[in-house]
């Protein structure tokens, strides 16, 4: 039994899965995200209370779910795109080609549309010093490209993100199969053959424990950009403002009508918030590492309190204290409690109780 579950795993193609604690449909009653449903080309993805499910009989493995996700939650399965990217030094000349299209490359992806803005972001720093060029020759009457623009648009954004840090890709989009520069293709002799089966079957043996234990595996762009970003502050030293109309790093700041409630921290789908409590202090903190700017912790703020402003990089240095908000103790019951601009001295309990008892009484 176990053999024959092993040998499925070795056919078996690349999926999709979704990580229910990054969704922001299944994490939120009160925001709705029907991104990845309303983009999918194949009806792959449906809706339902509070799931979210892919039918991996209909599903292409396009992967343009993933690019359209705000919350990051859709991942492929035994993702390689980590290691295409440390292997880009390697390769004089890129250029990035599909399978679903069948537009030839060295670096090959299921779908070039179906790519991150940070992943982009990540291939053009792994790759700043060379030309990269994009093989979209047979991407003209692809379902997706008459769809939507979100490759376009993602590499723009990276492009742009890239230049906060005097980076300037080499970039060019190629339509005609006799602008493919030629590029050397690389053999598989037949040690190396096994070498990488060896290595896949290692993989599979890892992802049966996974799915034994249910133990979710994340292939994250953003840990090759904030490597990056560290290792350029340590050379130079300086402090880069960035826009805060970039999607991919934020700066939160507070407003004084915050009150402490919390929602913040509970609905972050990456624990980029962070509330403590100490000596009637409560002090609220915002991890920009963390923070993947889907903005859902604006979105549900009763007060919207949150405001985005100029991300600067010495942010990245992990929790920055935002707010810090004085709790007062109730004249009637002693408890501590988040006052507001009309407090009297009394908790929000004790202070209805009291309106109640007048109301009664006729006083």
């Amino acid at each position: 039994m176990l053999m024959g579950y092993f040998s499925q795993k070795i056919l078996q193609e690349n999926i999709l899965n979704i990580n229910k604690k990054r969704c922001i449909n299944i994490s939120s009653k009160a925001q709705r995200c029907t991104n990845c449903r309303d983009i999918c080309p194949a009806n792959a993805i449906t809706i339902s209370n509070k799931s979210v499910n892919i039918d991996h009989e209909l599903c292409t493995q396009c992967s343009i779910c993933r690019a359209a996700c705000p919350s990051q939650a859709i991942a492929l399965k035994n993702n390689n795109e980590i290691k295409i990217i440390k292997e880009l030094n390697k390769k004089e000349i890129i250029v990035v080609g599909c399978n679903k299209e069948g537009n030839e490359g060295n670096v090959t992806f299921s779908c070039i549309h179906g790519l991150h803005k940070e992943y982009l972001a990540a291939l053009l720093l792994a790759s700043k010093d060379k030309k990269i060029y994009f093989n979209l020759c047979k991407c003209e009457n692809c379902n997706l490209t008459n769809k939507n623009n979100y490759f376009e648009s993602s590499l723009n954004n990276a492009n742009t993100f890239i230049s906060y840090f005097d980076v300037n890709s080499d970039i060019e989009l190629l339509f005609n199969e006799e602008d493919i520069p030629q590029y050397h293709s690389e053999l598989i002799s037949r040690r190396d053959l096994f070498t990488l089966f060896k290595k896949q079957s290692t993989d599979i043996v890892s992802d049966i424990v996974d799915d034994t234990i249910g133990r979710e595996k994340t292939y994250i762009p953003r840990d090759f950009i904030l490597a990056y970003i560290d290792d350029l502050l340590k050379i130079n030293g300086k402090n880069i403002d960035i826009n805060e109309s970039e999607p991919f790093f934020t700066n939160w700041n507070i407003k004084d009508n915050c009150n402490g409630c919390g929602v913040c921290e509970t609905v972050c789908p990456s624990n980029a918030w962070k509330i403590e409590k100490e000596n009637k202090i409560i002090q609220i903190s915002h991890n920009s590492r963390k923070c993947i700017s889907c903005g859902l912790c604006s979105d549900l703020c009763n007060k919207k309190s949150l405001v985005k402003n100029t991300f600067s990089t010495n942010l990245l240095k992990g929790f920055v204290e935002k707010k810090e908000v004085h709790l007062n103790s109730c004249k009637k019951c002693d408890k501590e409690y988040i006052p507001d601009e009309s407090d009297i001295g009394f908790c929000h309990i004790c202070e209805k109780r009291n309106s109640i008892t007048k109301s009664i009484l006729g006083k």
